[in-house]
């Protein structure tokens, strides 16, 4: 791997929101050892201390929590954490929901069972759309 991709992710700070305490533990071990900082919160109050205490550049969010669902923590998502990219892990491929999540500002989402390569190419390509879009911003400003 190149040192400027391993670079640009030891900076990555990912939120991993997920009841299932077994699989935020395999998705940490997992962006851990690809060298991204991860903090995991198995509940919506969890999630919304986190995001006031800490600042993330991804958030990966289970579509059905114990205390809300993925539509109602994109609210909060977007009220806390404006312009941080949320990736949803779902066990349902219901396309209703994802075309709601969608428009709610999700950058996409990932079907249960994960798989580890689809997981890191779909957070790769978030990453990489933030830091596109924080470049044309920074561009736009030197241009004013």
């Amino acid at each position: 791997m190149p040192k400027a991709a391993n670079d640009k992710r030891q900076q990555a700070h990912l939120l991993v929101v997920d009841d299932d305490a077994d699989l935020c533990q395999l998705i940490s071990g997992f962006l851990g050892r690809k060298g991204y900082r991860v903090t995991t919160a198995g509940r919506r109050s969890a999630a919304l201390e986190a995001l006031e205490r800490h600042t993330f550049d991804l958030v990966l969010c289970d579509h059905r929590l114990p205390d809300a669902d993925s539509l109602e923590m994109m609210d909060h998502f977007r009220n806390q954490a404006p312009g941080v990219p949320v990736i949803v892990i779902t066990g349902y491929s219901d396309v209703r929901v994802a075309v709601d999540l969608m428009r709610r500002g999700a950058f996409g989402y990932v079907v249960k069972p994960l798989y580890p390569g689809e997981l890191a190419m779909r957070i790769e390509e978030a990453l990489g759309e933030k830091q596109e879009s924080r470049a044309g911003g920074e561009e736009a400003t030197a241009k004013a």
